[in-house]
């Protein structure tokens, strides 16, 4: 009897547990990325029943947070409200923004508020630009409730100034930019408070050993986020400090930051040092999440040429021609395989479609040339260096000097 009692007890005690079993960390993280790249591409039926399947068998306040906002956006609102609470109670004041979406479509301000205010306590506190920019909010805007809410200071001079400063830099005003933090200095805002904002406007000017100074200073004590880890992390790559961005990008990835980018930028990190098959994992993650991404394939072809995998290239240009037929680096990228394998109709066909897409490459023009003389097509091909040449190609004219001119 208490061998079977103990039995039942464990199988309990398995069934307790397997739906959290079912999916590991990682799974979870990458269906978060896939299910808001579906979403940001509006196709939300695909990204909910992603969601759904996850959230039928583990639980994470992320996957309910999204689920929430797809629910949000398509008028669905009980079961908004149902997500966004679960999420709170998951994780505390995590779900508390969506409720404050919530009941602003209900036109509750009382409610909003509340919430509102919940979030702004939380270690998920909104900025006062994304919340007056939601137009969720446009039914409670004219209220008593939201001008009084408002009539209190609800950020820092430092908040505000990192929201001017990341709004200038948006719309490429790094001038207006560099002023503004410089006039705000002789305040009374906390030097790490504010340092982020010098260091984004430091970065932005292309002056990234400022940036990289400034975030690993000693005034940076306090400083924290993915945020500053991100523009850390791009500072090292932009100075060619590759393994120190590399290095800090993985701690972003381990993390699980919301950001999918992170896996090409960790990706170009990898190429700079010429470890290709590490290149192509990142690229190959992200294609897992955006799989007809020009830029992405376009890379994944580039990393092959170079690692000398011409089969894996052509794998890679393929799918990108199918998926973005008007690619011009596609098809240069393909013709330039076509070249060293000396398959040279296919190299003049590829080249000939990119100069259809782009007739004032000199480089294509130049290419496709080399492509003809080595068919035994000396005509056409001084046609196409000749061209080169007008387009400014020095290169050209020593073939045209060498086979054109008699």
């Amino acid at each position: 009897m208490r061998r079977r009692g103990k039995a039942v007890l464990i199988g309990v005690i398995f069934v307790m547990i397997l739906p959290l079993l079912t999916y590991s960390q990682a799974e979870v993280y990458t269906a978060l990325l896939k299910a808001e790249a579906l979403r940001s591409a509006g196709d939300n039926t695909k990204s909910l029943a992603l969601l759904n399947e996850f959230l039928a068998n583990t639980s994470d306040y992320r996957l309910l947070l999204s689920r929430g906002e797809i629910y949000l956006a398509t008028g669905n609102i009980l079961s908004a409200e149902a997500d966004f609470t679960s999420a709170s109670g998951l994780k505390r004041g995590s779900g508390a923004y969506g409720l404050a979406r919530v009941f602003a479509a209900r036109r509750n301000a009382h409610k909003s508020l509340v919430f509102l205010e919940e979030n702004l306590k939380s270690e998920f506190r909104v900025s006062e630009r994304l919340i007056m920019a939601d137009a969720t909010f446009n039914g409670i805007e004219n209220t008593t409730e939201w001008r009084k809410f408002w009539s209190i200071d609800r950020y820092s001079e430092a908040e505000l100034l990192l929201s001017e400063v990341q709004y200038l830099i948006g719309i490429g005003k790094v001038d207006e930019a560099r002023e503004t933090v410089l006039a705000r200095k002789s305040t009374q805002i906390p030097r790490h408070e504010s340092l982020y904002s010098e260091a984004l406007v430091s970065f932005a000017s292309g002056q990234y050993q400022a940036a990289a100074n400034l975030l690993t200073s000693e005034a940076s004590t306090g400083l924290s986020g993915f945020m500053r880890d991100k523009l850390l992390a791009d500072s090292y790559y932009e100075l060619g400090n590759y393994n120190l961005a590399i290095s800090m990008m993985t701690n972003l990835i381990a993390d699980e930051i919301p950001d999918a980018e992170i896996f090409i930028r960790r990706a170009r990190c990898y190429d700079a040092i010429s470890d290709y098959p590490k290149s192509l994992s990142d690229i190959d993650f992200y294609l897992a999440i955006f799989p007809t991404s020009e830029i992405a394939l376009n890379f994944a072809g580039a990393i092959c040429i170079k690692a000398g995998d011409n089969k894996g290239a052509l794998k890679y240009l393929n799918v990108n021609l199918e998926a973005n037929p008007n690619s011009i680096e596609a098809f240069r990228s393909r013709g330039e395989v076509w070249t060293s394998t000396r398959m040279w109709d296919y190299a003049v066909s590829d080249f000939s479609m990119a100069l259809d897409l782009d007739p004032f490459d000199s480089e294509i023009w130049l290419n496709k040339g080399i492509s003809l003389l080595n068919m035994g097509k000396r005509e056409e091909a001084c046609h196409d260096f000749r061209q080169s040449m007008r387009l400014g190609n020095r290169k050209a004219s020593e073939y045209v000097n060498k086979n054109c001119i008699r």
